[in-house]
């Protein structure tokens, strides 16, 4: 049989089994070429996983390298804590770990008590509904009673509360049993509230009575980052893909010169973009991030602008690996503003003189802790106020999440339902320079009650020198085994009280007593500015008797001269004597100077290690004419008739100072002016050119900050006092 085409069935028959043949043979080199591709494939895909953790495993050894290498600076008990177990958040059950290495850092310290429960909830309920803030007094029992006073607004619940404060701040405490060492969640201490004031927002209400000197809350932070002093050592350790971008962009200086953009926020948001690539815990990290404040809407718009810059110039330079994980440029920009309001820096740029360490930005005597900035959630949901009830302390780790964490301690009571509130900017600088700073940094104006209504005593100490570049105060900062002494002028340069040799913690009973009678008598000056003049006479007689005890050992509190909680109040009480001298009798103002003269009787024989005659004539004036102003005036007149003879003047013999006691000096020295200045408006010629001598022989051997400038006003009030003596004569 043949087909139309002429083809036979045999000749089909046979091209059909030819055909499948081929398929066959086509189908077995298919699945021959697939099972080769599977196994191939698996077996890339199975490197590709071995890969992918020994990155992990590169990754998580990179960061254990680095937490040991700052670990390295504190002793071998710390090094411990990286080994120790983690407790959980919660009050562990009986039978758990023995964490007391851990907590070594506490051991010194008074632990927290168990959360508020029963009566206490109950008492904050109903202090929160009233819109009142509650003291306990009595026994503290079943029969205790409560003293209220109005809150400032009506506060309405934060729901849910946020995972800033419930993640990383705890509490330590003792166990009642085992008196071991543990830690607990702050969910029964603490509870975060909304004010209705639209500059306020989120605020932290204590849930129960806190003492003074008390621990509030413990935190370690959510994201740190170095300084720039400290980047080389920490570059190494950033991803590659990370570093690299960051030195595209760090290499374009000309550009951030040009457009005024701040580089220090360039080294924090790589740091913080390699949390959000390669972090242990992505989700819950950009979670609590997000639950900070960020006020986009009170920023200066001439700053905005500028970050606005920056954000889009940082953006376009990240490679497509790390732009998909921001999403969009809107993110980078609300980093900047996030960071720029929440950050806390405990370092800074440092440079070193004379072994001691100082910062660029704020004057902050720094130690070994200060090594960077860091974000604190539960901090940061704190309010400012000018007169706070609590303060940050910054210690050496206790935990193995970081190496730093931030102590939170009451400096006066706190009643229940009452906010807790700490200062932003230091509160001994004058209120002008208070609103100044907190606009410029956080984009606010203080409105509390020190700023309205409060009796300014650090305007009246800075009266006589406040068109001079330096202006000198005391202020907390730094770690909180420190006080440290500010200086407000173009280059800040400040001396840490570390150099004493005596640490004074916050919780301090000097430093607790110190700032109890600071208070009292701001209080009392604040009273005399509403009530008159009537009030400033026994104010001002209770202060002086108050240093005076201090001065003589008398003293209830534990108070010590040398203290720079003493020494400051010593120049408040001298400035408000000098701006209201007319108002002061002969009787007060004698009162204040015997204990001026006393007290730098006895501190310059302390501080500086100075000839017999400094004592005996510059302040005790026994000699009938000093043995300084003969020869000062002949040298400020250039008068050379007595320079050939070669002897030796008093005033060329060498002073030098204790070198524990450095950072007493520029005080001391401001006592002695404030002294001179007093002497010469009482009358008392000789004794204020004495003392105005006296600070020449001082500041010609650079004992303070600004000596020049002071010496040469110095010469300038002794020599006019030598010319009204003569013409007295």
């Amino acid at each position: 049989m043949v087909d139309p085409q002429g083809t036979s069935l045999e000749q089909h028959l046979k091209d059909e089994r030819a055909a499948y043949a081929s398929l066959a043979l086509l189908n077995i080199q298919s699945s021959a070429l697939l099972d080769r591709f599977y196994r191939e494939w698996f077996a890339l895909d199975s490197k590709r996983q071995t890969l992918m953790k020994e990155l992990e495993h590169h990754s998580r050894a990179i960061r254990e390298h680095r937490r040991r290498l700052e670990l390295t600076l504190f002793p071998p008990e710390v090094r411990g804590w990286m080994q120790s177990v983690l407790p959980e958040m919660e009050i562990l059950e009986e039978g758990g770990p023995k964490m007391n290495a851990l907590y070594e850092p506490f051991s010194d310290t008074l632990c927290s008590r168990l959360p508020a429960t029963g009566k206490m909830r109950a008492a904050f309920e109903e202090a929160i509904t009233r819109q009142v803030v509650r003291w306990e007094e009595g026994n503290k029992g079943p029969c205790s009673e409560y003293k209220e006073q109005p809150a400032p607004s009506r506060l309405s619940r934060v729901t849910p509360q946020p995972g800033i404060l419930l993640g990383s701040c705890f509490l330590p405490y003792r166990d009642p049993q085992t008196a071991e060492l543990r830690r607990r969640a702050v969910g029964g201490d603490l509870i975060v509230m909304k004010s209705p004031e639209l500059s306020v927002g989120r605020v932290l209400v204590s849930m129960h009575m806190v003492c003074r000197g008390d621990l509030i809350m413990v935190e370690t932070p959510l994201f740190t980052s170095p300084t720039s002093g400290n980047e080389a050592n920490h570059e190494g350790l950033l991803p590659p893909a990370v570093r690299n971008a960051m030195n595209s962009v760090l290499r374009q200086s000309e550009v951030f010169a040009v457009q005024g953009w701040d580089t220090r926020l360039i080294r924090p948001f790589y740091e913080w973009l390699t949390e959000l690539a390669f972090g242990e815990k992505q989700e819950e990290f950009l979670q609590r991030w997000d639950e900070l404040g960020c006020p986009v809407e009170d920023v200066d718009p001439t700053l905005l602008s500028k970050l606005s810059d920056l954000a889009h110039f940082v953006w376009m330079s990240l490679p497509s690996s790390l732009s998909s994980i921001l999403e969009s440029e809107e993110r980078v920009l609300l980093f900047f503003i996030t960071l720029i309001t929440n950050a806390m820096n405990y370092g800074g740029g440092t440079w070193a003189y004379e072994d001691v360490f100082y910062s660029a930005e704020n004057g902050v005597c720094l130690g070994m802790l200060e090594t960077g900035i860091g974000v604190f959630g539960g901090i940061s949901l704190i309010e400012h106020s000018c007169h706070p009830n609590a303060l940050v302390v910054f210690r050496h780790g206790c935990t193995p999440e970081s190496i730093v964490f931030a102590e939170l301690r009451a400096t006066r009571p706190i009643g229940i339902g009452e906010r807790i509130t700490i200062a932003y900017v230091p509160t001994f600088i004058p209120k002008e320079e208070r609103q100044k700073r907190l606009r410029a940094k956080f984009f606010f104006s203080c409105a509390c009650v020190h700023c309205t209504a409060g009796y300014d005593t650090t305007r009246l100490m800075f009266a006589s020198c406040e068109s001079l570049d330096e202006r000198v105060v005391m202020c907390p900062k730094g770690r909180g085994s420190e006080w440290t002494l500010w200086s407000l002028k173009l280059r800040p340069c400040v001396y840490g009280l570390k150099e004493v040799g005596k640490s004074y913690r916050y919780d301090d009973t000097y430093v607790l007593d110190a700032t109890r009678d600071e208070m009292l008598f701001r209080q009392d000056m604040n009273s005399n500015e509403l009530n008159g003049d009537d009030t400033l006479v026994p104010a001002l007689r209770r202060e002086v008797k108050q240093l005076t005890d201090v001065l003589h050992g008398e003293a209830k509190s534990h108070v010590s001269p040398l203290h720079h909680l003493f020494l400051l109040r010593a120049l408040q009480v001298a400035a408000i004597t000098k701006s209201r001298f007319s108002q002061l009798d002969a009787a007060m103002i004698e009162a204040v100077l015997m204990l001026m003269c006393e007290l730098l009787k006895e501190l310059t024989g302390i501080i500086f290690l100075l000839p017999d005659w400094f004592a005996t004539e510059l302040l005790l004036n026994e000699r009938h004419t000093g043995a300084l102003s003969d020869d000062l005036g002949d040298r400020l007149l250039n008068d050379s008739s007595n320079r050939g003879n070669g002897a030796r003047q008093p005033w060329q013999e060498c002073l030098t100072m204790h070198p524990l006691l450095h950072p007493h000096g520029n005080l001391l020295v401001s006592l002695l002016e404030y002294y001179a200045i007093l002497r010469e408006e009482s009358g008392n010629i000789e004794a204020a050119m004495n003392a105005w001598t006296a600070c020449v022989s001082l500041l010609r051997h650079g004992m303070c900050q600004g000596g020049s400038e002071r010496c040469i006003r110095a010469q300038l009030r002794a020599l006019h006092c030598r010319h009204q003596q003569q013409k007295q004569h």
